[in-house]
């Protein structure tokens, strides 16, 4: 069975991907810094992303076959220029790595604001 595990289940893409995995059969584990969010077919894991031995224990138990990684830091007015973003960068690619040490097929990494260059005034694919 393919198991998926997915960061930010709880965020603006995380929340809308869920219901499709489950659809398209895949066992989907979720982390939430929130302990109260729920998604139907989707087993939540609150975890702190930036703990190293959180995401080596998580990975662990779980041993997922994909990835879906979703999550960074989103606190309005402390994203764009935050000392955290480095630790994210930091804490993404370890979350690969362990990933991947666990025998992880396929990861996929996705945000929703800073993947544009936005000195052309639009969004162009």
């Amino acid at each position: 069975m393919k198991k998926i595990l997915v960061t930010g289940a709880s965020g603006f893409i995380g929340r809308h991907c869920l219901p499709l995995l489950v659809q398209r059969g895949f066992e989907v584990h979720g982390t939430s810094t929130t302990a109260s969010f729920q998604a139907p077919g989707v087993q939540m894991h609150q975890i702190d992303l930036l703990d190293e031995n959180q995401v080596r224990q998580l990975l662990e138990s779980l041993r997922p076959t994909h990835l879906l990684h979703l999550a960074w830091i989103t606190t309005p007015g402390l994203l764009w220029a935050s000392t955290d973003n480095l630790k994210w960068m930091q804490s993404s690619f370890l979350l690969m790595q362990r990933f991947i040490d666990k025998g992880g097929m396929r990861a996929v990494f996705g945000g929703t604001c800073a993947e544009y260059d936005w000195s052309y005034g639009l969004c162009s694919e």
